[in-house]
Formats: structure tokens, C-alpha cells, sequence
């Protein structure tokens, strides 16, 4: 490895390689660092949307992360390593230049650890590629949820969302992604219940995936925790799928196009998440469309690939 520094004029560290960074720097390089999460300030890489107003320290906080999916004594054994964390701090301290994806990304990480500041530089993440994007909204509403029963994607969120739920409610919602038993089993009982028209597909290829963008009237985001830059509503204001999210992270970035921004909530609110949906129902199919086909095209002239490769390699340089 140390070769290999040696022959570099820059040292990129995307995640996870932090300890390269004090060898790289012994070895007189620049470091530069790219930020997905909060990894140097959270041992999850996840901050919550509810610590705006209640932070937590990190032992409490990996804790309630890991215990949302674990059994308390392995959620204990990861609370009990997250001080690991504070090494990681040190050793981004010490890079050229830290870059964000966001600005409430680097907002927060400065809020956290402002020992950074004037190392830290926003770089949006480029648009997904995605050919051959059909818009073709189903006759009837179909809403689409991709982010698994993951307890920071909101799934938790949306199952009281359903519950809120009239019987018989005009839409279909269609889940992709991993579902336990217990939580498929809550799914059927809440379907039985309510006779909602819930259909879970599990992990999908990226073929499906698309058809099922073409056919959605809105994708479903009820995320409870300060993603910089979520991929899942990346992805669809590509395909030009209306986004229903929480405002976190960088959501309120994207949401700069006034489409999107009627249809933002209060994260693990879900009376205005179901108000968010049924807005949408209330429309037509071809009101969808045409809202569809604008919010593509805002975001296809938003977001300039040349532009953020331009903005990648001035921080190389």
C-alpha cells in the first residue's frame, strides 16, 4: 500500500480507508476525502432528523440504531466500540479537503465537528444514468416504496401511515426490497384489515425497477434520518416520479423545484404524509403525467454532469 501512495500525487478516500489517511499525509500527499454519511462523527455513518432538536451522543444513538434490527446484547456490543469513531475524526482532521454531497450534509458535520471548517467544500453526486425513460402513469394510482422495512428509511413511518388509512382507499402501493416474515405478516394484516391493495415484490432487478417508476404516480420517502443526498429520490426525479419525502438532508436541496416541495412532510408525521398522498390520488392520470414529464425535465437541466465532474477535479487539482 505504501507503494502505491508513493506513486500517487492525490490520495482519494471515498469511505471506510480512513486509516490510509495519516500515511498518506506522513508522505507528504493531499487527502482528499468524500463523504457519503457522517462517518467521522457518528459510528453508524446515520444522524437522526430528530436530533435537530435533541442530539444524542453517539453510544445512545448506535444503540437505538442497532437495536431498531438486533437483539439488545449485539446492539450493546456496538454501542459499547462506537468511541472508534473518535479516531476516525482525527485522522479526516487531518486531509486537504473533506467533500460533502450536500449542504445540510456539511452543515451538520460542521455543527458536530468544527474543528473542519474551511476544509469542506459541496459537490453534488451526478444524476443516475438511466436510458430509456418511459413515462407512463398506471390508469388507476399506484404508489411506489423501495426502501425495505429499514427503521431509518421510515418503514415504520409508512405501517402508521397505512394504519391511518380509510378502508378501501383508492391506490395501489407496490414495495420492492428486503421484508421479513414478521413484517410481511404485519403487511397481510393490515391489507386484510383495511382491504388496502398493497402488493411486496422484494428485491427487483434495475429492469423492474424502471417499469415500476414508468407506471408510479409518486415514490414514497418517509426517511427518518439526515441522508445527504438520497439515492432513491435521486433516482426519481430521473424517471420524473414525484417524490412524497420527509424533509431530510439533502430532500430539501432537491426540493428546490416547486413540484417537489408541495409534497414534503414533517419526517415521522405521517397525518401529513397521508395528506401528501392524498393530494396525489386526487389527481388525474393525465395531471400526473404532465407534472412527471416537467419535473424531468427541471431536473435534467438542474443537475449538470459536466458541471459536478468540472467541480470534482478542481478539488483534485
Amino acid at each position: 500500500m505504501k507503494k502505491a501512495i508513493e506513486r500517487a500525487d492525490v490520495v482519494y478516500i471515498p469511505r471506510f480507508s480512513y486509516p490510509v489517511i495519516p500515511v498518506a499525509k506522513k508522505l507528504g500527499k493531499k487527502v482528499v476525502v468524500h463523504l457519503h454519511g457522517y462517518q467521522p462523527v457518528s459510528y453508524t455513518a446515520v444522524i437522526l432528523s430528530s436530533e435537530a432538536e435533541k442530539p444524542m451522543n453517539d453510544f445512545k444513538r448506535t444503540l437505538v440504531l442497532e437495536r431498531a434490527s438486533k437483539p439488545l446484547p449485539l446492539a450493546l456490543v456496538s454501542a459499547l466500540v462506537s468511541p472508534l469513531t473518535k479516531l476516525i475524526r482525527i485522522w479526516v482532521k487531518i486531509a486537504d479537503r473533506i467533500v460533502c454531497v450536500s449542504h445540510r450534509q456539511e452543515e451538520l458535520l460542521l455543527r458536530l465537528a468544527p474543528e473542519y471548517k474551511g476544509k469542506t467544500i459541496v459537490v453534488y453526486n451526478p444524476l443516475p444514468e438511466i436510458s430509456n425513460v418511459r413515462i407512463d402513469p398506471s390508469e388507476s394510482p399506484t404508489l411506489l416504496y423501495v426502501g425495505g422495512e429499514s427503521y431509518v428509511k421510515g418503514f415504520h413511518v409508512l405501517l402508521k401511515t397505512l394504519r391511518s388509512c380509510r378502508k378501501n382507499t383508492g391506490f395501489k402501493l407496490v414495495m420492492t426490497n428486503k421484508y421479513s416474515q414478521r413484517s410481511l405478516k404485519i403487511l397481510r394484516y393490515l391489507k386484510r384489515q383495511l382491504n388496502l391493495n398493497v402488493q411486496v415484490l422484494g428485491l427487483v432487478s434495475y429492469e423492474k425497477l424502471a417499469e415500476l417508476h414508468s407506471q408510479a404516480w409518486a415514490l414514497l420517502f418517509p426517511s427518518i434520518w439526515e441522508e445527504p443526498l438520497p439515492y432513491a429520490v435521486l433516482e426519481s426525479l430521473v424517471h420524473g416520479t414525484i417524490p412524497i419525502a420527509s424533509r431530510v438532508g439533502g430532500v430539501v436541496e432537491l426540493a428546490e423545484d416547486l413540484i417537489i416541495r408541495d409534497y414534503l412532510f414533517t419526517p415521522d408525521d405521517e397525518i401529513e404524509f397521508m395528506d401528501r398522498i392524498e393530494r396525489i390520488i386526487a389527481m388525474d392520470r393525465q395531471q400526473i403525467r404532465d407534472l412527471r414529464v416537467t419535473l424531468r425535465e427541471n431536473t435534467l437541466s438542474r443537475f449538470n454532469t459536466k458541471k459536478i465532474a468540472k467541480s470534482l477535479i478542481e478539488v483534485f487539482s
